[in-house]
């Protein structure tokens, strides 16, 4: 089941399919979803705050991993006992992205199979859930398939955890390092957002870059690419444009043109979970706690 889940990743698909999927899913993701749970979410972050604080210390790498965890079980509807076997899943498509790490095939296969229980009690017994309205929005007269919405979730659960978890480490890192802006933000919390662009900006959770492959010869800058060779696309580089952005190796949050910076893409690959990342990340207990780290 896990292989046939991997074939049905979006990113296994073709253009048309994407698109297909991506007008289906959209109601799925409206951010009313994501508000639904936001005091669930403050409550999730005090909760988390608690158990790992020992004498003083907190663990960030660990709390960084656990938050986004919990609130996204909380978003689609997992059981908190079965969280173990949707990071097993989550865990192991990362994994098959990497030759060195070993899927948890036997968690994620658990985790396949709560699925598929969850969503045919949406589709039994429907309500006004992100989970009951991915599996039963008709679009044209279709509907997501039973294992594309199996594959949508563990992405979600992949990404989301993974994505949220580094852009949290990078704040938190960026104001560690940068004197003052913690009280900047204490003073300023309608500004979490920017403190986010900014420290993605100044130093992006990523550099892989994405994977393209070139579909017929072109010219970049004198330099010709043939058709079939590999390239990535470094696109947090543009984050160091200094004329777009002016002295742009400094942080700084208070910048008034940190919304030309794309932290969630743009087009029609824009990120569809924005509303939850920026739930995730902008919980009001973060803006606080984050000042307290640094």
């Amino acid at each position: 089941e896990f292989d046939q889940m991997w074939a049905s990743q979006w990113v296994s698909l073709p253009d048309a399919d994407h698109r297909r999927l991506r007008k289906l899913v959209s109601p799925a993701f409206s951010p009313r979803y994501a508000d639904s749970i936001r005091d669930a979410a403050q409550a999730t972050v005090e909760l988390a705050l608690t158990d790992v604080d020992q004498n003083g210390l907190i663990d960030i790498c660990h709390l960084t991993r656990d938050i986004p965890s919990l609130i996204l079980a909380r978003y689609i509807g997992v059981p908190v006992e079965s969280l173990d076997d949707f990071n097993a899943l989550g865990q192991s498509v990362i994994a098959s992205f990497d030759t060195k790490a070993t899927p948890d095939i036997e968690g994620a296969t658990r985790g396949i199979a709560l699925i598929k229980q969850l969503m045919a009690e949406k589709r039994q017994q429907p309500d006004d859930s992100f989970l009951s309205t991915l599996v039963n929005h008709v679009e044209d007269g279709e509907r997501i398939t039973e294992m594309e919405a199996v594959a949508l979730l563990a992405s979600l659960f992949a990404a989301g955890v993974d994505t949220s978890s580094g852009v949290l480490n990078v704040v938190i890192y960026s104001l560690a390092k940068h004197e003052g802006w913690s009280a900047w933000l204490a003073q300023h919390p309608e500004r979490a957002l920017d403190v986010i662009a900014e420290s993605l900006r100044w130093r992006v959770a990523t550099h892989r870059g994405h994977t393209r492959f070139a579909k017929e010869d072109v010219e970049i800058n004198g330099y010709i690419v043939r058709k079939g060779e590999m390239v990535q696309l470094m696109n947090h580089i543009t984050g160091l444009d200094e004329i777009t952005f002016v002295d742009a190796h400094e942080f700084n949050p208070a910048r008034e043109n940190l919304k030309k910076y794309g932290i969630f893409g743009e087009g029609a690959h824009y990120c569809l979970g924005h509303a939850l990342a920026k739930l995730i990340t902008e919980t009001n207990n973060y803006k606080t706690h984050l000042a307290q780290f640094s």
